[in-house]
């Protein structure tokens, strides 16, 4: 059983030295992955990345916060709870159980994730930039902490001035009487099942249960030793002194790293509580008597331990995020408020602007500041945002929000809602596959969810901004592509790839070819019927092209795609090149049959690399050009008998009907050569593939991608056969029988057929079948032979073989070839198709590839709109024109007319 779980974008900053607040980035999506029980933390971390489109280059962290009652004494913030393995997930699952709100927080970019590692480094813990850090701790420092459990906040069940044990604690915090299922699983990792605590043990287990170091053992004698260590000091943070630990209180228990803050009581203040502050309610500050306490009006917190000035607070309320910033960037901005980096600031205020609209001016810009101005003439209304120092956020700095300019000066605030920021905010719509959405509806968008009407002009260079921010610039991806399929070699072990160039200026190489075969796919073919498909689509991106695909069919009759190659067009060099890169997956030999369309350059490209081979027309193409030339009834129905005919008896039955009809169409067939398209004829085992349906089929399923950039093509392609090979893979370990679940739906099938047949027994696996016609058919089991050959040519038991298997006793999926058993099918997927990885490993490839500097094709783009669908070549008609139902009048049953002008008497 899954669980929703909502993925947030943003980074976490540590507020004064017990604080921990995670930013979310503005201008991500949030997304909703379904988690599993058994969700590993690699197949997780594929989700995310697959769902933000973030490569294996770029640094990505995993973090949650702890429930409430996982906090530790006087409501201290613990440190955000780091995925990094199995068991972190696992632990994470079983709190959401309980509380199924909690999020996942992301984390992606190298620069802040090694920041964030650098705050939650193990050895070290950051109080503040003005006070240092506090050297190395040993277990010293750990043991005289464990017996400082003496508080006077009064939370819970924990009492001012009592000193509290490690039992008395966790009982306190986590009751007697009931257990969810997080705090189960936390009892049953840190002492298998039990909760009892000895005294001391309370800080051990709670280092254990959220990641403790691996030498700290619970529950063992060292552990749970409450003698003092000596002493050492920290910086205090608002004390202004220096205090020796032993004589310290309590004031939070920092468990992701093993150590705890301690703070001096004031002078004139040991009654008081240390932490002055409590939240209650929704974004109430409550001292510790329960009294509600006014809001500074600035927006800063009132806490002193909250009043570092290096760390400030860049929310005011846990819960104003989600309140107060939407989509539409929120109306209201305060000071302290603290934006991810510049761009975001500047996003978030253009969106502030188109909110609350009026039109502000850039007064001063610089790459640490930036200063903001309203339009209007005499308008006070006035915003300073300035680089917070050592990262790249911004914080407001000051800030006057009243305005006193006119609706004349204010009524051009439709100038902030630029291309750039609608393609920002409509970005992650092209990240994850998709057309996304049209320029239309992004017009509609923004007149109906921002008040902007924009022109159709601007909401396409919008959809093409954020195109090119989701799949990648054009351009640049032809440079990329080398140390792309450099990375896909290094993950994917046997892939044979290659580029052809043509000289350009300097070291610069242009593009002309790609050729691309799967490790995974050359070594699944070795399990493949040995019947090729070959075709070519048309690419619609912003340099022309054309896909070239080579595919089979697998046991379970389903695409097995084997190579691609993108080329300039379909000409005789381009299908050459292919099937020159080809014959390094697909050997030729005179078992290879190869199916296609009858294209002048496909024939010439197998005469010269496949002369052994043999080489099949597409019948559906033959059909069309049959209906194109001709133009009679019934020529196209008799060609599709007339070819898909076993025994050269039932050919000659249709062809001469077909001769009768019309004798040029006889000759035109008869000049093509029985042997190229009728299965009675063919020299070569074609099994049951008599169209390039297999090859159409896969072009259709990657047509939402041709018109993406390169890279972002093959991209798609891999992730595709990654989920193709995955779930067949999955299927072939469920099926328990000896053959594909097709296969046994077609011997099913030929069990209803054979029922009424009659069989004669002749000498050991030799059998007569008369069928209800009374012809006489023999079959041989042992040879896996019937005089019909359908049991011959598709290796399946026709109706009379199955009717001879069951007079005889004998397995009926015990016939079938060894090509369509369900063990070939399985091994045929054995391999995974794994994402591209940055390795330093020596690619495959060579070093020429992966140092190539590849420019786009040197073609020209044809002047107009590009056209989305191709011409139909001969005997082609358009989808639904063909066979369509006429209409009729619901009230009369008359045709050419409705209800509405029904004329007939009431």
């Amino acid at each position: 059983m899954g669980q929703l779980v909502k993925l947030v974008v943003g980074v976490w900053e540590q507020v004064g030295h017990r604080g921990w607040l995670f930013l979310e980035d503005p201008t991500e999506r949030k997304y909703e992955i379904m988690v599993h029980e058994n969700q590993t933390y690699a197949s997780l971390m594929d989700l995310v990345r697959t769902r933000y489109s973030v490569g294996l280059e770029t640094a990505v962290t995993l973090t949650y916060e702890f429930p409430e009652w996982m906090k530790g004494p006087g409501d201290i913030s613990a440190p955000p709870v780091d995925v990094k393995e199995d068991g972190d997930v696992e632990l994470f699952m079983s709190i959401r159980i309980d509380l199924p709100s909690t999020r996942l927080m992301v984390t992606i970019g190298n620069d802040v994730v090694a920041r964030y590692l650098f705050l939650r480094r193990d050895d070290y813990t950051v109080i503040g930039s003005s006070k240092g850090v506090v050297g190395a701790k040993g277990g010293n420092y750990r043991d005289s902490c464990d017996i400082n459990l003496q508080t006077e906040v009064v939370a819970g069940n924990v009492f001012s001035g009592t000193p509290v044990d490690g039992r008395g604690f966790w009982e306190g915090m986590l009751g007697q009487c009931f257990m969810s299922a997080s705090q189960q699983f936390l009892a049953n990792v840190c002492g298998g099942g039990s909760m009892n605590f000895g005294d001391g043990d309370a800080l051990a287990f709670m280092r254990t249960a959220l990641g403790a170091s691996k030498e700290t053992n619970v529950g063992s004698e060292s552990s749970t030793d409450s003698s003092p260590g000596p002493e050492e000091t920290v910086p205090d943070s608002y004390g202004g002194g220096v205090m020796s630990l032993s004589q310290s209180e309590v004031l939070a228990a920092d468990v992701g790293r093993n150590t705890l803050a301690i703070v001096e009581p004031q002078p004139g203040r040991e009654k008081a509580s240390l932490v002055e502050y409590m939240r209650k309610g929704k974004g109430k500050l409550c001292d510790e008597d329960g009294m509600e306490k006014k809001r500074s009006n600035s927006g800063e917190r009132a806490s002193p331990l909250l009043s570092n000035p290096n760390f400030p607070d860049p929310i005011p309320d846990a819960d104003t995020t989600d309140e107060d910033t939407d989509e539409e960037g929120g109306k209201h901005l305060f000071v302290g408020q603290v934006f991810i980096n510049r761009s975001a600031f500047r996003t978030h205020m253009s969106l502030y602007a188109l909110a609350n609209k009026f039109r502000y001016l850039c007064r001063r810009s610089e790459p640490g500041k930036m200063v903001l101005v309203c339009r209007g003439n005499d308008c006070k209304w006035r915003v300073s945002a300035s680089k917070l120092p050592g990262c790249p956020q911004f914080q407001i700095k000051r800030l006057e929000e009243e305005h006193s300019c006119t609706v004349d000066e204010r009524g051009d605030f439709k100038q902030h809602a630029t291309s750039n920021l609608i393609g920002e905010m409509v970005r992650n719509k092209f990240g994850c596959g998709g057309t996304g959405p049209r320029p239309a509806a992004l017009r509609e968008f923004m007149r109906t969810d921002h008040q902007v009407p924009i022109s159709y002009w601007k909401a396409w260079k919008s959809r093409e901004l954020a195109r090119e921010h989701g799949l990648g610039n054009t351009v640049d991806s032809y440079k990329m592509l080398p140390s792309y399929l450099s990375k896909l070699a290094i993950a994917n072990p046997g892939t044979v790839a290659a580029i052809e160039t043509t000289p350009a200026e300097g070291e610069v190489q242009r593009f002309k070819y790609l050729f691309l075969s799967f490790g995974a796919s050359a070594k699944g073919y070795e399990y493949m019927r040995k019947v090729v498909i070959v075709d070519g689509t048309h690419l619609k991106g912003k340099y022309s092209g054309c896909l070239l695909t080579a595919s089979a069919q697998d046991a379970n009759y389903q695409i097995f795609p084997i190579a691609f190659a993108i080329v300039d067009g379909e000409n005789d060099l381009s299908w050459g090149w292919f099937f020159q890169k080809l014959t390094a997956v697909v050997k030729d030999g005179c078992d290879v049959v190869f199916v296609s369309d009858r294209h002048s350059s496909i024939y010439a490209g197998l005469h010269k690399w496949y002369p052994t081979a043999k080489h099949y027309a597409c019948v559906l193409h033959l059909q069309r050009n049959i209906v194109t030339m001709f133009k009679k009834k019934h020529l196209a129905y008799l060609v599709s008998k007339a070819a898909r005919a076993y025994r050269v008896c039932d050919f000659y039955k249709y062809f001469n009907e077909l001769k009768m009809i019309d004798i040029n169409c006889a000759d035109y067939l008869i000049r093509i050569g029985f042997e190229h398209w009728a299965r009675s004829h063919s020299s070569g085992l074609r099994y049951n593939i008599m169209t390039s349906n297999v090859a159409e089929s896969l072009n259709a399923a990657l047509a939402e991608a041709r018109d993406y950039p390169i890279v972002a093509l093959v991209e798609y392609i891999r992730g595709m056969l990654m989920r193709w090979f995955s779930v067949r893979r999955e299927a072939s370990e469920r099926c328990g029988g000896l053959v594909t679940p097709k296969v046994e739906e077609l011997i099913s099938r030929n069990f209803s057929v054979s029922s009424g047949f009659l069989v004669r027994h002749i000498s050991k696996a030799e059998f007569e079948v008369r069928g209800k016609e009374g012809v006489p058919f023999a079959v041989d089991l042992e040879a896996k032979k019937c005089s019909c050959l359908e049991f011959d040519m598709l290796r399946i038991p026709c109706g009379h073989a199955v009717a001879a298997a069951i007079h005889s006793k004998r397995r009926v999926d015990a016939l079938v070839g060894e090509e369509l058993s369900r063990n070939n099918w399985a091994a045929g997927y054995s391999m995974s198709i794994n994402p591209g990885v940055d390795d330093k490993a020596e690619t495959p490839l060579g070093d020429t590839l992966a140092s190539l500097v590849l420019a786009p094709p040197n073609t020209r783009r044809p002047p107009g709109r590009p056209k989305k669908t191709r011409i139909l070549s001969r005997g082609e008609f358009k989808r639904g024109a063909m066979g369509r139902k006429k209409r009729a009048c619901k009230r009369c049953g008359g045709k050419d007319h409705n209800r509405a002008t029904c004329k007939m008497a009431i």
